[in-house]
């Protein structure tokens, strides 16, 4: 069947440009993506345009699987994704990322799953982990330059789904001059209860792509100290949920590192009460965090006061 008619037939049904374009995302976002022969961008474009839908092709630089938190973006994080027009309003759709490639453990089997998230992406998320060659696709109303977007915290698509938000300008690189570093995210009240959270801490390695199957089995305790640290001496790490000055809830991430160099700091979380495969711990956010010297004679008087009160 030519692809006209089958977008027609797809979308006979549908009455909102809203419903058509979703209708075309889902039917996209479970084709064999490695042996579609343009970009998906491209199709979703075509696609969008024979039901009459306005879309562009935006082109960029992405920060996927093989990007280092704060290395430049060149010409190997180049990609392409899409702006539709719904209700006179431009919207980012990424069909690419919003077709996962799941690998069954039985049978070893390539299929395709649907992710919702890359469909109309609020424009403050999408600029995390997207940004285009010309700022006006950025839909923000301040736009960012590439250095700012290099620089900007590594914030992930489950930072979002679990309602967090930044609560200061914090950066992808940290460093620290008596080893110790402390991370506080903003949590939705209503929410908080019913999520997880976890620390691990690692010796960086540039070359290393990002990987949650490395992350080890742990208690589901949001205050436990959870470290992968194989390689550098074992950091005191302690995550809770709690009140800030402001009656806001919060994360409270604070790492007490015992050497000097750099490290490779990962937070990861989940819904404690949701119950299926999709609900395994996934990042919220990492950071790479130089340690430039431990300031023992800090720790030394802080104990002592401890033992004195």
């Amino acid at each position: 069947m030519p692809l006209k008619l089958f977008l027609e037939a797809l979308t006979k049904d549908l009455e909102s440009d809203l419903a058509k374009t979703r209708a075309i995302y889902r039917w996209l976002t479970i084709q064999p993506i490695r042996t579609i022969k343009k970009t998906n961008s491209e199709v979703d474009k075509n696609t969008a345009e024979m039901i009459d839908v306005p879309c562009v092709v935006i082109s960029g630089f992405t920060k996927g699987s093989a990007y280092q938190v704060g290395e430049k973006l060149t010409k190997k994080h180049r990609a392409e994704w899409n702006a539709v027009l719904i209700n006179e309003i431009w919207c980012l759709v990424d069909t690419f990322w919003g077709a996962c490639e799941i690998v069954e453990k039985s049978t070893t089997e390539l299929k395709y799953s649907y992710d919702d998230y890359y469909f109309l992406t609020d424009p403050e998320q999408f600029i995390y982990t997207h940004f285009p060659d010309v700022s006006q696709w950025q839909l923000l109303d301040k736009s960012i330059s590439m250095i700012q977007c290099r620089k900007q915290a590594c914030l992930k698509q489950r930072f979002f789904e679990l309602g967090m938000k930044s609560l200061a300008d914090t950066l992808c690189c940290l460093e620290t001059k008596d080893g110790d570093v402390s991370l506080v995210f903003g949590l939705n009240r209503h929410r908080s209860k019913q999520q997880t959270f976890q620390c691990y801490v690692k010796a960086f390695e540039p070359d290393k792509k990002h990987n949650t199957n490395d992350m080890e089995k742990t208690n589901d305790d949001s205050s436990s100290n959870v470290s992968d640290t194989s390689t550098v001496p074992f950091p005191v790490v302690k995550v809770k949920v709690k009140l800030n000055e402001e009656n806001e809830t919060t994360l409270s991430t604070k790492i007490r590192f015992q050497e000097a160099g750099k490290h490779k700091v990962e937070i990861v979380g989940k819904e404690r009460q949701v119950k299926n495969a999709d609900n395994e711990f996934d990042w919220i956010a990492i950071f790479n965090v130089h340690v430039k010297k431990i300031n023992w004679n800090k720790r030394a008087k802080e104990a002592l006061q401890k033992e004195l009160v």
